[in-house]
């Protein structure tokens, strides 16, 4: 059982392709499993988009990203009508060319589009025949019908939590309160929904993509390390200014100290480190009242001397430099 809490991590790339971006689309009263399938049209926050996944009744994912979060909004599906139609200038209806299923596709108050005119539809005769309101300005003859269809519910365009993956195995690759990191950025692994799709708890800074690694942090006592006397500098150096008071510039850095370490703890401490140094992520003690532990990504830089007593590494340190808070 760890008394302290030391920890420190290193990235491990998994497989796939990892995209951070606006793709996901969250129902509230929606029934994306009935109303949806992958290939279909859909408007939200007046931006149309191909649904690329329906994962559940109330998330979907998108091919191409919208510009940005919206909530609240309507969603209307876009489909194609099976067969050709033909209409008469100056007339109120459509008529199928046969292997129309107009029954199953269009609904009272759905909008019709054939070229760039748009109409409501007012009746639904037969699979063959439907009234709208208004009138065609222009005659049609062979034409593919579109059908717009408001669909239950609202929606949101989900912000940067959502990750997607492309030949992912999310469900054994990465873990729920561990960390993913894409593109530079990295962010706590909030859920994971399936193997091409995670959330994280806090949103990532910007669209990212790229492969995809995982860091897990453990605490060093679980490697069989004692905890160290930590000691903490939130800069790297400071000076005296004109007025007489100091100041403090550079990178915050740390130290981890051992009365001593066997082979075994400085092998297994050696891991993180290989050589001179690595960048690495660690958690370690502050200077505030309370002495936080703070996560950060930076450098491990190995001693370049070690004392040896028997089987034993005497008065060892390692240090941290270029910390930046993580993630």
């Amino acid at each position: 059982m760890a008394f302290y809490n030391y920890q420190l991590a290193t990235s491990v790339p998994k497989t796939g392709t990892l995209t951070v971006n606006y793709l996901a689309v969250v129902g509230v009263g929606t029934a994306f499993l009935t109303d949806l399938t992958a290939g279909d049209t859909i408007t939200v926050n007046s931006q149309s988009l191909v649904v690329s996944r329906v994962i559940s009744n109330t998330l979907l994912l998108v091919t191409t990203a919208f510009s940005g979060v919206a909530s609240g909004q309507t969603i209307t599906r876009q489909r194609n009508a099976t067969g050709t139609v033909h209409t008469t200038g100056g007339g109120t209806s459509v008529v199928g060319d046969g292997g129309n299923l107009f029954f199953s596709a269009v609904v009272i108050g759905d909008k019709v589009v054939i070229s760039t005119e748009s109409k409501v539809v007012a009746s639904v005769t037969s699979n063959i025949l439907l009234g709208i309101t208004g009138s065609w300005v222009n005659a049609y003859v062979a034409a593919t019908m579109k059908v717009r269809h408001l669909l239950t519910g609202t929606v949101s365009i989900a912000d940067l939590t959502y990750v997607v993956g492309s030949g992912t195995t999310f469900t054994t690759q990465y873990v729920v309160g561990q960390f993913v990191l894409v593109g530079g950025q990295s962010r706590q692994v909030a859920s994971i929904i399936d193997n091409l799709l995670l959330t994280t708890t806090t949103p990532f800074a910007s669209p990212v993509s790229g492969g995809g690694a995982l860091v897990q942090f453990t605490n060093i006592e679980d490697l069989g390390i004692v905890a160290p006397k930590s000691s903490y500098k939130p800069w790297q150096k400071s000076e005296r200014i004109g007025t007489g008071a100091s100041r403090g510039y550079g990178a915050p850095s740390a130290v981890w100290h051992w009365g001593y370490l066997t082979v075994v703890q400085r092998n297994a401490l050696r891991v993180f480190c290989p050589g001179k140094s690595a960048a690495v992520y660690v958690q370690t003690r502050e200077n505030d009242d309370s002495d936080a532990y703070l996560k950060f990504s930076g450098f491990m830089f190995w001693p370049d001397e070690e004392s040896k007593d028997a089987s034993r590494r005497p008065d060892f340190s390692v240090e941290f430099m270029a910390l930046a808070s993580y993630p």
